[in-house]
């Protein structure tokens, strides 16, 4: 039951992702910020799932879904990261950057007192990397 409960957040929040990208320029460090925006509203609204989702236990044939739902999720916001940097393929640093652009969106969020987003703030670090 609670492999189902997981897999039904990592549905809800890939959607949420694919809907708050839509509207967004290809490449851009506003899609890199509505990601990691996507992963702390989740986090903050849903805090139970959330946790269920990135930390299972389980490690059996019955998980390889779970697990490759979470892996497809992760590649594409490494993806993303690749594409804000004018790359097709992912590279060793996406993966730092991908962590980084969600553990940034955190900071806005927790400094804003959890009244919402936070505004569209300059990101350093991102900006250093994405091209628009």
């Amino acid at each position: 039951m609670l492999r189902e409960v997981a897999m039904a957040g990592m549905t809800r929040q890939s959607e949420q992702m694919f809907t708050a990208l839509a509207p967004l320029p290809e490449g851009s460090r506003a899609r890199i910020i509505a990601l990691g925006r996507v992963y702390i509203n989740f986090a903050t609204t849903e805090p139970g799932v959330f946790r269920l989702m990135f930390t299972w236990p389980g490690d059996t044939d019955d998980d390889a879904e779970l697990h490759s739902l979470g892996d497809s999720k992760y590649e594409f916001v490494q993806m993303e990261v690749a594409k804000c940097r004018g790359s097709d393929t992912i590279e060793d640093q996406d993966i730092e950057k991908a962590l980084l652009a969600v553990e940034l969106r955190a900071r806005a969020v927790i400094s804003d007192n959890r009244r919402g987003p936070g505004p569209m703030i300059n990101y350093p670090l991102i900006s250093k990397h994405c091209s628009t």
